[in-house]
């Protein structure tokens, strides 16, 4: 519970000291989560639009970066942070991006400690704060978000300036700050939001208070000024037309949020952070500082801020809808805690307790609470913070290579490659940033910017092979850049290796790219095409880390060691096993494993490669490794499962699977290779049920319909055999050896 100290005019000089140490450690706290490399896949196109306006001297009305729907109507409401942005990087490059972010973030806070701890009460209030900081972790990004949670907390501030001492010129201020934020910003609307709940709750505390009833020890609004602030509330609304799409900018949130809630647009940030999807540090954080919440408001009752009340239960209501609103509730809910936590320390002052241990509990409480921040704070610099929650974001300058295709990209502009191309979303971005106007991209993040239709067929082109015939036939792509870190690309990267109309003609460790032959010129294809029998992939070499002076210090005086990242070689190590260059994949693979031995990934890259070079000991070493590094990691399993079943340990191997099935019921492989090993333990009747289970999972499963051809055979049904072995033959895949076999059983069942 927050730090309990009588409250004195004359505060003792160690509370002064603990206060000024808390205030440093929350503002390095806030100054390390802000200070990362430009990481955000939109940035990019943020960037291109910032040009865009300054090259015409006009805001885009159409999509004019993606030719996939180059004719759809973009409203860009974030069209001032743009030019913004732009300006500084052509002045001062990511550097100016990275001051922006972090100034931006620091201000923010500041106004939000100001409105949330009374005077005497930052200690009490410092727990909160610290709270509120690790919750919103996540969406400390360079985005025009960030804009968003310093307009929201100017707002509040002016607010409560407004109840306090009422004036014409903070409800100026008021629709002023709404101008801007609609133009900078898709969701200013929550602005209007935040007025309208201090409209409803001043209102309904005036009323309470002339019946007597009052829920604070203040003086209500007069009648004049509840009608003043009522008129700033609709000049806020009429604020949002004020941008160059008038009427239609001011409705355009409505159709944003119908278009996030489509299944098929489907991002990590809209997930309910009361949902089983990734539950990060910053979402138990969440969870917790709702329980604090609330206690605070039960413990007040029934002396409440009835307007913070509306305002925190309102961006609640957001936040557990989507994990990207934490931030809302966040700068709501603690000025909501700075108003109550007077009467909270009252109430919990009554506790019978000696003047001198309370001291001591609320001297020991701060320290504690101080440490912990601290501890945070290096933690985030470290990277274990993040690591731990798996998730891409680091401490430090520049650009977070790793997540943009720039190798790539390079690539497609040195050999001038020309025509339709199709990228993955998260790289459409970067796409447009280097390529347009020569280059357009086919899809990017923009989903207010593109039909729904189109992300619809963009899904199925990487789930099925229907999905990617049709979206191809429709655009006839000339080259493919895609990224192969995220795992649902490498469905589509497994397709167009196989698919003899396309060469693989560029791999780095973020992105490969493919050319249709029939479009490209012959000698480029035979120069570059990388494939066993041709080509080798070019051997690892890591990019030095750009100059960092102000990382190197904060490092140095946190006694923080700066340790190079072995995710570019780990995932590069990764392709290549992909690929079939398992040799090349040895020295990265290896390089990831000595700068980080504990990781479970590597260990599972390290033993794919000596399972397919024939060294299964290794393999199975390797893979016994990650299931104890990641108990968690189904993936782990399935691979140990995989390799035991080839040393012939059908029982360990059944249970491997069995662990993987257990953390993933949705293994389509892991059920299919059950199977197998129940199959060759005699076990026909159990191997048909995981078998079916594994192409009812995945019908393109080939290997699985030749192995139940073989269970119904044992089991004594013919019709079965026939009909599976047939199905087997009859699609494209699986072992050649198999194929031969079924061919064999079939001509002999006639």
């Amino acid at each position: 519970m927050a730090p309990i100290q009588p409250h004195t005019t004359a505060r003792p000089r160690l509370a002064c000291a603990l206060a000024a140490l808390g205030a440093a450690a929350l503002a390095l706290l806030i100054a390390v989560f802000h200070y990362e490399p430009v990481s955000d896949q939109d940035f990019w196109w943020h960037l291109k639009g910032g040009w865009y306006i300054l090259a015409h001297h006009a805001v885009p009305r159409t999509n004019t970066f993606s030719y996939g729907a180059s004719d759809a109507p973009w409203i860009d409401l974030h069209w001032l942070y743009q030019v913004v942005v732009f300006a500084l990087w052509q002045r001062v490059g990511p550097g100016g991006i990275m001051a922006l972010k972090v100034a931006v973030g620091f201000i923010t806070w500041v106004i939000l400690t100001g409105i949330s701890a009374p005077r005497g009460r930052f200690l009490a209030i410092l727990p909160f704060l610290a709270l509120g900081a690790i919750a919103s972790n996540e969406r400390m990004t360079d985005r025009p978000e960030l804009f968003s949670y310093l307009f929201l907390a100017i707002q509040t501030a002016i607010l409560l300036r407004y109840r306090r001492r009422p004036s014409g010129g903070l409800l100026f201020a008021l629709v002023g700050v709404q101008i801007l934020w609609a133009n900078f910003h898709a969701l200013s609307m929550i602005g209007t939001c935040l007025v309208g709940a201090f409209v409803v709750g001043e209102s309904v505390t005036a009323f309470l208070a002339r019946r007597g009833i009052l829920l604070q020890e203040r003086h209500p609004l007069a009648t004049r000024d509840l009608r003043r602030l009522a008129l700033a509330g609709a000049g806020c609304v009429a604020a949002l037309t004020v941008t160059p799409y008038g009427l239609d900018g001011a409705t355009f949130p409505f159709k944003l949020f119908g278009q996030l809630n489509n299944p098929h647009i489907s991002m990590a940030e809209l997930m309910s952070p009361f949902s089983a999807f990734r539950p990060t540090i910053a979402i138990h954080t969440f969870r917790l500082l709702t329980v604090a919440v609330a206690a605070v408001i039960l413990l007040s009752l029934p002396r409440v801020d009835l307007s913070l009340l509306l305002a925190a239960l309102g961006f609640f209501a957001l936040a557990i809808t989507a994990r990207r609103n934490i931030p809302l509730f966040v700068l709501s809910a603690l000025p909501l805690v700075g108003a109550q936590i007077e009467v909270v320390v009252r109430r919990l002052g009554r506790i019978p307790l000696p003047f001198p241990a309370r001291r001591s509990l609320g001297t020991i409480s701060s320290l504690l609470v101080i440490a912990g921040i601290g501890f945070l704070a290096r933690e985030a610099v470290d990277g274990r913070l993040y690591k731990r929650d798996q998730v891409v974001k680091s401490f430090g300058g520049g650009i977070a290579e790793g997540l943009i295709p720039r190798a790539a990209m390079d690539y497609v502009i040195h050999v001038g490659l020309e025509g339709n191309a199709f990228n993955d979303i998260d790289a459409g971005g970067y796409f447009l940033w280097r390529g347009y106007p020569k280059r357009l991209a086919f899809i990017d993040t923009r989903t207010e910017a593109a039909p729904l239709a189109l992300f619809e067929a963009y899904s199925r082109a990487f789930y099925s092979d229907t999905g990617w015939r049709a979206l191809d036939g429709r655009y006839r792509f000339d080259y493919a850049v895609l990224s192969h870190r995220e795992s649902v690309n490498l469905r589509l990267i497994n397709r167009l290796l196989a698919d003899p109309a396309w060469a693989l003609v560029h791999v780095d460790p973020v992105a490969v790219v493919f050319v249709r032959r029939a479009t490209v010129p012959h000698a480029l294809i035979e120069r570059d095409e990388i494939a066993p029998e041709k080509n080798a992939p070019p051997p690892f070499a890591e990019s030095p880390p750009p100059p960092d002076p102000i990382g190197h210090v904060v490092r140095t005086l946190l006694r923080v060691r700066e340790k190079p990242d072995p995710a570019a070689a780990l995932a590069y190590a990764a392709i290549l096993v992909r690929l079939g260059f398992f040799a090349q994949a040895i020295a990265p693979a290896d390089r990831a494993l000595a700068e980080e031995p504990a990781s479970a990934y590597a260990h599972m890259v390290r033993g794919a490669i000596a399972d397919a070079t024939g060294d299964l000991p290794g393999a199975r070493r390797a893979f016994e490794h990650a299931v104890r590094l990641d108990p968690s990691s189904a993936e782990a399993a399935f691979n140990l499962g995989s390799t035991l079943l080839r040393t012939g340990e059908l029982a360990n191997a059944a249970a491997a699977f069995d662990r993987a099935l257990a953390l993933n019921p949705r293994l389509p492989r892991a059920h299919h290779l059950r199977g197998v090993a129940m199959l060759a333990r005699g076990d026909a009747a159990g191997a048909q049920v995981s078998l079916r289970r594994a192409i009812s999972l995945d019908p393109g499963l080939a290997d699985a319909y030749y192995y139940l051809g073989i269970a119904s055979r044992q089991l004594g049904q013919p019709d079965r055999e026939i009909l599976f072995l047939k199905r087997f033959l009859a699609i494209a895949g699986g072992s050649p050896e198999l194929r031969a076999d079924a061919a064999r059983l079939l001509e002999t069942s006639r």
